[in-house]
């Protein structure tokens, strides 16, 4: 169970944290959040659907047809896809919203097992004079640029559902050799979208959800992949370690990139 607490000098000045060696972690996560900077790339490589929350729909990487298993995880947590959803690459760090304010706050898994004491191997939260560390000012301006992405995000999911392209996905899985029907699961229903009026086209195409709908739609062929996937976990099952290419999607050039 994730604990998560406020990065505060007084609380982690005389801490360290590790980044994470593999994505154990996310092993058990069938459907992460993304944002709209990011649904060409996952599109490439998983499907990208729609669930319902409070009355709106949320933009998800679907990384399993099964709930509570992740196939891109493999057998000794390495990464088996070529992108990693941008919620995942973040943690045991998340960007939080202050009660009753504007202002965004880093928090930390307490329990992901990757806080330590200042005397074990690790990076500091905070430098000398007590300003945050470049991994640390590094983390929070990636977790910045989702959050700044996700208000585009939401403006794109709510024009599609207000014009009345979004619909239920009666998707069927086969578990332990029977057949089951997975709920709660949305998508674009492409004819809807091509029969729209030219105006409502056109509002959609402001919203950058043109772009969104046909990466959804397109992003369904990757179903098959789940099936190669399954494959490929067995055969990786005595293999070493895949290490991760680095948290945060930091480049060689340093630069964040989604």
């Amino acid at each position: 169970m994730a604990k998560f607490v406020a990065v505060s000098r007084e609380a982690y000045a005389r801490k360290v944290w590790r980044r994470f060696a593999n994505y154990q972690f996310a092993a058990e996560v069938a459907l992460a959040p993304i944002v709209l900077a990011e649904v060409v790339a996952v599109g490439s490589w998983m499907p990208i659907v729609f669930i319902e929350q409070a009355g709106r729909y949320v933009l998800t990487a679907m990384m399993s047809p099964t709930p509570g298993r992740n196939l891109f995880v493999g057998p000794d947590g390495e990464w088996l896809g070529g992108y990693v959803p941008s919620s995942l690459r973040s943690h045991p760090f998340r960007l939080l919203r202050r009660e009753g304010s504007d202002e965004m706050i880093l928090y930390i898994d307490e329990d992901s097992g990757l806080v330590r004491n200042a005397d074990e191997a690790g990076e500091p939260f905070f430098a000398a004079d007590g300003r945050p560390s470049p991994s640390i000012s590094a983390t929070m301006e990636f977790l910045r640029q989702i959050e700044a992405n996700r208000a585009a995000t939401e403006l794109a999911t709510a024009s599609l559902a207000a014009a009345g392209v979004i619909e239920p996905w009666p998707l069927e899985v086969e578990v332990g050799g029977k057949k089951t029907a997975l709920k709660g699961l949305h998508r674009i229903n492409e004819s809807a979208l091509n029969q729209l009026d030219d105006e409502t086209f056109l509002k959609l195409r402001r919203a950058s959800a043109l772009r969104l709908a046909d990466a959804q739609i397109m992003s369904l062929g990757q179903l098959a992949r789940f099936a190669q996937l399954t494959r490929l976990r067995q055969q990786l099952a005595q293999t070493p370690k895949i290490t991760p290419e680095g948290i945060f999607g930091l480049g060689t050039s340093g630069l964040v990139q989604f």
